[in-house]
């Protein structure tokens, strides 16, 4: 989540990490604003995954109007449109506040993309640390007045996303991170495949033999690729 005028940095920042969390298979959930809630929504919709968005109104009466085709896109994919209010009624000030309250409960991680030193995004803020929530950002460049506030955040105690790898080891999904990549890399699914010379890996990859040397060369420094004592590759999955 994050403010509704974002940079384009913001923007493209927000667009990347959530693929990349879309990738092992995380939902998505944000509140529907426009700028970076909407990027966030429209960047899982993108890489195929499933998107929640927390409204502050029921669907007949959709926050901001325009996103309304979006939400319609949301639920077709299979993500959820979620209201507490009770009435069919357009959305008032206090049920962006209560909104907040409501997705800082609902997710397991709050993530700041980028807002500025006076932004709504610091209620969601306050109600994730009041839950035990893990509260991270996606930090903003020196001097970028948009990333000021959720900068600021990171003084008061609130963790830097320094890659989708590492923030998901540390939440404690990297093991779907894992399968994700392993499942999708061509090499590693010869190798997991029962591939053992460079020629079947070549062969069951489809890639070309110097993509492949160099990639079980790496494999090999990481400790993941051994040769046994008849010089067949093994491959064990790294922890």
């Amino acid at each position: 989540m994050g403010t509704r005028k974002p940079s384009e940095a913001g923007l493209s920042s927000t667009e990347r990490f959530v693929r990349e969390l879309v990738s092992a298979e995380v939902t998505i959930v944000s509140g529907g604003a426009l700028g970076i809630d909407t990027a966030a929504h429209e960047a899982a919709l993108g890489a195929g995954g499933r998107t929640v968005v927390i409204a502050p109104s029921w669907f007949c009466h959709p926050y901001p109007r325009q996103n309304r085709v979006l939400y319609e896109r949301v639920l077709a994919a299979g993500g959820a449109y979620l209201c507490h209010v009770e009435r069919p009624q357009p959305a008032r000030r206090h049920d962006f506040h209560r909104r907040n309250e409501v997705m800082a409960a609902y997710a397991d991680v709050l993530v700041v993309a980028q807002c500025g030193y006076q932004s709504g995004t610091k209620n969601a803020v306050k109600h994730a640390r009041a839950l035990g929530k893990s509260v991270y950002v996606l930090p903003s460049a020196y001097g970028d007045e948009r990333g000021i506030g959720s900068n600021a955040l990171m003084a008061e105690g609130a963790k830097p996303v320094l890659s989708a790898e590492i923030f998901l080891r540390e939440v404690g999904f990297a093991a779907r991170l894992q399968v994700r990549v392993e499942s999708s890399d061509p090499i590693l699914r010869a190798l997991q495949n029962g591939a053992e010379t460079l020629d079947q890996v070549v062969e069951r990859s489809g890639e070309p033999a110097e993509l492949v040397q160099h990639r079980l060369l790496l494999l090999t420094l990481e400790g993941a690729l051994f040769e046994d004592a008849r010089g067949l590759l093994r491959y064990q999955a790294r922890p």
